[in-house]
């Protein structure tokens, strides 16, 4: 029973964060909220509901979040929110290799600041989007030098 009651707290933290950051993401990024999405599969559902969505062809293990805009080679970024101490379920890491296969970016993250980080990088064509990429908070101002004309012009128009 303490278990169940720890994932549940676990689970109101993590949506917390995601409120906080979808707030920061539309004041940071405000041409690029039409391409984010929130996908709701990991919060608790009473049982008809869950075999409803099971029934619609919902699957576990896909990230939370889903920015729709080709960047840097990759297709979409898919973030994956988790706290200080959360772990990715094994649904979650197998669900994030058949991604990354297929040119998806996906990277974890640990709160909004370091979410709004890892967009600013892929959105300036600097996010690797290897399973071992390593986070390095970034100043937002900082920028590039050796993306082409074309690009940036592109770039400047979502930022």
């Amino acid at each position: 029973m303490k278990q169940k009651r720890l994932r549940y707290m676990q689970n109101d933290v993590e949506t917390q964060i995601c409120k906080i950051f979808y707030r920061d993401f539309c004041k940071v990024f405000p041409k690029l909220i039409p391409y984010l999405t929130h996908l709701p599969f990991g919060e608790q559902r009473n049982a008809s509901v869950g075999k409803k969505l099971k029934d619609m062809g919902a699957t576990r293990g896909w990230p939370d979040y889903l920015l729709a805009r080709p960047c840097a080679g990759f297709h979409s970024l898919f973030l994956e929110f988790k706290t200080k101490r959360g772990r990715l379920s094994e649904q979650q890491k197998m669900r994030m290799e058949v991604l990354r296969g297929q040119g998806f970016a996906v990277c974890v993250v640990r709160g909004s600041a370091q979410a709004i980080d890892v967009i600013d990088l892929y959105t300036k064509h600097m996010f690797l989007g290897r399973p071992d990429f390593e986070y390095k908070p970034i100043k937002c101002h900082e920028k590039t030098t050796n993306r082409d004309s074309d690009t940036q012009r592109d770039d400047a128009e979502y930022q």
